[in-house]
């Protein structure tokens, strides 16, 4: 992310949001797994505490919910979800739909010869965009939650020429990087109306896949698996450019 110090220009929308926005530079994942380190976000919870420590653990009704205070509020919501690890349909993350009005998911296993776009992912700018037309019914106020998972399982195929694994995996990545910019911040721009009358947070759930070779993610609690990229950007720009 060229807002937390890089100089390689991957992230130049993101930059630009951040430079409208708080930047938090040591912003840390309470767990590099995905299920668990979304219970931290949404309930405000430690993982000893509400006990989702792995994927397939349910989310307890007791615990306090972002989306369910949202709606105590009567304040419009929903989640447009970009990986089957927060799919409650399935029995992967129970609970997770609690509170939300309409929970975007419903995944289903890859058959041969199907996209894996329809099935196991969601690209990002899908993602966005489906967030954009549930805001559409309520420009007024209305919360939304998205997830994209475009840099968590990279697919190799357009590169398998080059002999370096670990090449191979950075040059993806930095390409997955690039899109995932354009697709949260350009067609967030373009897509809401009042975006800039809007608080938007952008962050990650963990770190990277790479370093370390870790293969398993939860095993690793390096900086480079749990430092992760946090940005609000406030209505009508407020407190820019601080950090």
């Amino acid at each position: 992310m060229g807002f937390l110090g890089s100089n390689r220009g991957l992230t130049p929308h993101l930059d630009a949001m951040a430079r409208q926005g708080i930047v938090f530079t040591r912003a840390y994942s309470h767990v590099p797994l995905t299920t668990a380190s979304h219970a931290t976000i949404l309930t405000g919870t430690y993982p000893q505490f509400n006990h989702v420590n792995d994927f397939w653990r349910s989310l307890s009704p007791r615990l306090p919910y972002l989306a369910r205070a949202i709606a105590s509020a009567w304040i419009p919501n929903g989640s447009v979800c970009g990986i089957p690890v927060l799919d409650p349909l399935d029995g992967t993350a129970p609970g997770f739909d609690r509170g939300f009005e309409v929970y975007d998911a419903g995944f289903h296993l890859r058959r041969p010869g199907i996209d894996r776009y329809k099935t196991i992912e969601r690209r990002g700018g899908t993602v966005v965009i489906t967030l954009w037309h549930g805001s559409a019914r309520h420009p007024i106020i209305v919360f939304s939650f998205g997830s994209i998972c475009m840099t968590h399982m990279i697919p190799m195929t357009r590169l398998r020429p080059i002999r370096n694994a670990t090449l191979r995996s950075l040059m993806t990545r930095d390409c997955l990087c690039r899109r995932l910019c354009r697709q949260i911040a350009g067609c967030a721009a373009q897509a809401w109306p009042s975006y800039d009358e809007a608080l938007v947070a952008v962050m990650a759930d963990h770190g990277s896949l790479l370093e370390h070779t870790a293969k398993i993610l939860r095993v690793f609690l390096y900086d480079e698996n749990l430092h992760v990229p946090l940005l609000i950007q406030a209505a009508a720009h407020r407190a820019a450019g601080k950090r």
